[in-house]
């Protein structure tokens, strides 16, 4: 999801229920013991709910997803100096 999301960066991701769910948020979720970033681009409702989703480097879109998979969409990226302030915290206190 380069240049969207970068990698070594830290986001908040935010548990949210299908319903909520709305075309081109980013979500995160797992497939084959991965965990893949992508914009999604598209949700059917039928008999049972798909998520056509697509990275923002690829030229297709990825095989459809169940909301079973989804852990969350992305909500905002954590700033470094709060990430040094949490690595500081946890160093000092021997975790």
């Amino acid at each position: 999801m380069d240049p969207v999301l970068r990698e070594g960066q830290t986001y908040f991701v935010k548990k949210i229920s299908v319903k909520h769910l709305k075309k081109f948020q980013i979500i995160l979720f797992a497939e084959n013991d991965q965990l893949i970033s992508h914009y999604i681009r598209q949700i059917k409702i039928n008999q049972n709910i798909e998520i056509k989703t697509k990275g923002i480097n690829n030229n297709y879109f990825d095989k459809p997803i169940s909301p079973d998979k989804i852990i969350g969409v992305y909500k905002e990226k954590i700033p470094f100096s709060l990430r040094i302030k949490h690595l500081a915290k946890d160093f000092l206190s021997g975790v």
